[in-house]
């Protein structure tokens, strides 16, 4: 019994402690994904001291989470080949496990992927695919991937205004200070780039990310800022943000999030818009040497393809064959590696697409089946019931005609008595008590004087047509009869028929009517025998 008292209690401490085990690397999950989004350097680390403390147990139960955080941070490294591969890998079995966020998380990733190559629809389809996901509801997921479809609506030149608001509008309700700042920078960099307030907007969300220490983030800002100033014509302003993005930028970025690269050959590109032509050269191999540094090969070929126009207004030819040469080659690697990728996305939509309707199939046939079970158990309940019901009923049709047949022998007994009382002939009176199974033998004895009064009144019946007639004048059931003549239901109604027929009667005469006049007349005797005073 002590025993018992101390288990228990250890019983409900381990459980306890095994559920908060849990709570705390979900919640660890949760932290490394948020850092995923601004400080991936930090949530790699956080991951790699995840894998090496997790047991065999929880590594299997949190594989797939781990696996997209893995995805997730392949693509802030800039290699988006392993994180298609990651996630092609993950997202099959999120559908089986009908994890339905893991599900719009793997989506958002591959349409991130297919911005990125420059395939617009496909990127709208993967971030539609995550939104209807969640149902559309306010959520970081749905306001990111409406602001990419907006984005990707703006390249192809489609309108975008009412999607792009709403994916704000849930980022700023939903998401964390960076995404809220995120949410602001799209609003002014896309919504509004030709509002007075804007390059102040812009420049205030960028010291902002620069106080959390998003340097990239504020780069980017400052890159946005000197976009729009291009488009408006103002080229030493535009340049003067460029300079303030390179300023604050620093080595030890991702690939993914480096914007060193791109900013060296914005530069270069405005020095060759200001016709300063040798500075624009020095930019943009600054600009290659970068992309080499990030192993960015497919994004060199525009600054390759900027020297050749360089070169062709110096009348350096040959250069300038060389380097168109190194443009085709980088231009076709980059169209090799997008088509490759393309197909990569391709197919993974395709095997999702077959999964969720083989699981259509799967659930339509359990449905089936769980169906045919249900309907099989209530056929067999109704079975089970109707057997019952003809069994009880079956009983009480027994129980009645037992009742009959006893309440006609205690008659019979009864009237015996009277008769010995009465000092009617013996010989024609049983010796001892009638019983079921002496009850065919006695029957026309008992009812001697009734039987003579029918074979009386009724010549033309015959002595069985007679004894099938007492029975019917004394309201006995067809059950009670084929007992005591030992016969079929068939057999008595044929009786029946034929005495109609020899009586000429209709076939809708009640017999036990036609003939009850005999038994009371037969009767009238000890009727009058109980009169006189005769005890019983």
């Amino acid at each position: 019994m002590r025993i018992a008292f101390c288990i228990v209690p250890l019983l409900f401490i381990y459980s306890f402690l095994e559920l908060s085990a849990q709570n705390t690397i979900a919640e660890k999950i949760s932290d490394i994904e948020r850092l995923l989004y601004y400080y991936p350097k930090q949530a790699e680390k956080k991951l790699l001291k995840l894998n090496q403390h997790l047991s065999l147990n929880e590594k299997s139960q949190y594989k797939n989470d781990i696996q997209l955080l893995e995805a997730f941070l392949f693509y802030q490294q800039g290699e988006p080949d392993s994180a298609l591969i990651t996630i092609q890998q993950t997202l099959s079995r999120f559908i089986t496990d009908n994890n339905i966020e893991g599900q719009a998380k793997c989506h958002l990733i591959m349409a991130w992927v297919s911005e990125g190559l420059g395939y617009w629809d496909q990127a709208i389809i993967n971030y539609y695919k995550c939104t209807d996901l969640l149902n559309n509801q306010s959520s970081i997921y749905t306001g990111i991937a409406n602001i990419g479809v907006a984005r990707c609506n703006r390249y192809s030149r489609r309108d975008y205004t009412k999607t792009l608001t709403k994916g704000i509008q849930q980022l700023k309700e939903k998401g964390s200070y960076p995404h809220q700042l995120f949410a602001d920078f799209s609003y002014w960099s896309i919504l509004q780039p030709n509002h007075s307030e804007t390059i102040g907007k812009l420049e205030n969300i960028a010291n902002k990310y620069l106080e959390l220490n998003l340097n990239n983030k504020a780069a980017n800002s400052y890159r946005g800022i000197a976009y729009i100033l291009k488009q408006r014509g103002q080229i030493d302003s535009a340049e003067v943000y460029v300079d303030k993005g390179l300023s604050i930028l620093n080595d030890s970025s991702y690939p993914g999030i480096s914007k060193m690269p791109v900013l060296l050959q914005f530069k270069g590109t405005l020095r060759y818009m200001k016709k300063d032509y040798h500075n624009a050269e020095q930019y943009l191999y600054q600009s290659i040497a970068a992309y080499d540094k990030y192993n960015i090969d497919e994004r060199k070929h525009y600054p390759y393809l900027l020297l050749c126009r360089i070169d062709t207004i110096n009348n350096n030819y040959q250069l300038a064959f060389e380097h168109l040469s190194k443009a085709t080659k980088y231009q076709n690697r980059a169209i090799s590696k997008q088509k490759q990728r393309l197909a990569l996305v391709l197919e993974i939509s395709a095997e999702v697409d077959n999964l969720k309707a083989d699981i259509k199939d799967l659930k339509w046939q359990r449905t089936i089946v769980t169906l045919i079970a249900i309907i099989g158990f209530l056929l067999f309940t109704l079975l089970v019931y109707y057997l019952i019901n003809l069994y009880k009923k079956r009983q009480r049709r027994i129980r009645a005609k037992n009742r009959e047949l006893h309440n006609l022998i205690v008659g019979m007994n009864e009237k015996i008595l009277l008769q010995k009382r009465l000092g009617v002939n013996t010989e024609t009176i049983p010796a001892g008590n009638i019983t079921i199974q002496t009850l065919s033998d006695h029957f026309d004895i008992c009812y001697h004087e009734t039987y003579q009064t029918l074979l009386t009144d009724y010549p033309q019946l015959s002595r069985a047509d007679s004894r099938y007639a007492l029975m019917f004048s004394l309201g006995m059931s067809t059950d009670a009869i084929c007992q005591i003549q030992s016969v079929q239901k068939s057999t008595v109604r044929k009786a029946k028929f034929r005495i109609r027929e020899k009586l000429d009667l209709d076939a809708t005469t009640d017999l036990e009517q036609f003939f009850k006049p005999a038994f009371e007349k037969s009767m009238a005797f000890y009727q009058d025998a109980s009169d006189n005073g005769i005890p019983f």
